[in-house]
C-alpha cells in the first residue's frame, strides 16, 4: 500500500521537516547557524557594531557652542554666555563621549568661558593642577606684562586685595586667564593674517566663570581679576569704590 499524500506532499516529507525544526529548536548552535544562513541569503551577514569608540548618545549630549554671534545687547549676551558655559559643563561631565570628557579633577574647582565678540569664537578652560605657571612665555604680550608685574612683588604695581592672595597660585594658572590667553593668541593670528580689523584688546572679550559641580557663578580671584582686567565680566562679583577701583569680592553677579 502506497503512502498517502497530504497537501501535495508525502507524509515522510512533512515528518522530515518537523524533525529538522525540532533539531533547530533543541540545538542552539544549529539554530544560530540557520539564522546566519538566512541573513546571508538576504544580503545581511553579520551585523556591524560600528567603531568601538562610537558613543551611545541617546539621549543626545549637550554641547557648549564654539561660536556665537553677538546680539548687540550685552545683558542678553552675558546670559547667553552663561548658558553656553553651563552646556559645556554638561558636555565635559558626560562620560559617554571620551573625546570631550574631562575628569572631576580637571573640571574642579572652576570652569570658564571667554567669548571673542569680534570673531564670535567661544573658548572654555579649567584650572591647572599646579599653582606655578609653567610657561610664562606662552602668554600673550598683554598678559605677560601683567604677569611680570606680579613677579616684581613689592616693586611692581600688582595689588594685594586679600591676605591669603598667594594661596590662589600664580596668575595664569586659572581657567579664566587660560581661556582669555587662548582667545587673545587666536585673535592676534587673525589680525596678522588680515582677518581682523584691529589688534585685539581686552574689551573685545567677555568672560563668565562657574563651579562645575553646581553651575553657581564664581567671581575672578584676586590674581585673575588683575590679569584679565578689561575683559567684560572680569570684575563681576567685586565691590568697587566711586572711581571704579576694586575693593573686595562680594560674590554677587550683578545680574
Amino acid at each position: 500500500m502506497g503512502r498517502s499524500v497530504v497537501g501535495g506532499r508525502k507524509n515522510s516529507d512533512r515528518d522530515g521537516g518537523a524533525g529538522i525544526l525540532t533539531k533547530l529548536l533543541n540545538d542552539p548552535k544549529s539554530f544560530k547557524e540557520a539564522q546566519k544562513k538566512v541573513r546571508q541569503a538576504q544580503g545581511g551577514g553579520k551585523k556591524s557594531k560600528g567603531p568601538e569608540t562610537f558613543p551611545n548618545l541617546d539621549p543626545p549630549l549637550k554641547r557648549g557652542p564654539n561660536h556665537m554671534t553677538p546680539s548687540g545687547d550685552k545683558d542678553l549676551d552675558r546670559q547667553r554666555l552663561r548658558e553656553a558655559l553651563h552646556d559645556k559643563i554638561d558636555e565635559v561631565s558626560d562620560g559617554r563621549d571620551p573625546t570631550t570628557f574631562w575628569s572631576g579633577a580637571q573640571r574642579r574647582p572652576c570652569m570658564s568661558a571667554v567669548w571673542d565678540r569680534e570673531s564670535g569664537r567661544v573658548y572654555y578652560n579649567h584650572n591647572t593642577k599646579g599653582k606655578v605657571l609653567e610657561d610664562p612665555d606662552g602668554l600673550h604680550p598683554i598678559l605677560k606684562d601683567r604677569y611680570d608685574e606680579y613677579k616684581k612683588g613689592d616693586g611692581g604695581t600688582w595689588k594685594q586685595y586679600e591676605p591669603n592672595q598667594k594661596d590662589h597660585g600664580e596668575p595664569g594658572t586659572h581657567s579664566e586667564t587660560r581661556a582669555t590667553n587662548e582667545a587673545l593668541l587666536d585673535a592676534e593670528t587673525d589680525y596678522a593674517k588680515g582677518e581682523r580689523r584691529d589688534k585685539p584688546k581686552l574689551d573685545d572679550f567677555m568672560v563668565d566663570n562657574a563651579n562645575p559641580s553646581n553651575k553657581d557663578f564664581m567671581p575672578c580671584c584676586p590674581q585673575c581679576t588683575q590679569m584679565i582686567d578689561g575683559v567684560d565680566g572680569a570684575d563681576a562679583g567685586w565691590d568697587k569704590d566711586e572711581q571704579g577701583n576694586k575693593k573686595h569680592r562680594t560674590g554677587k553677579t550683578g545680574l
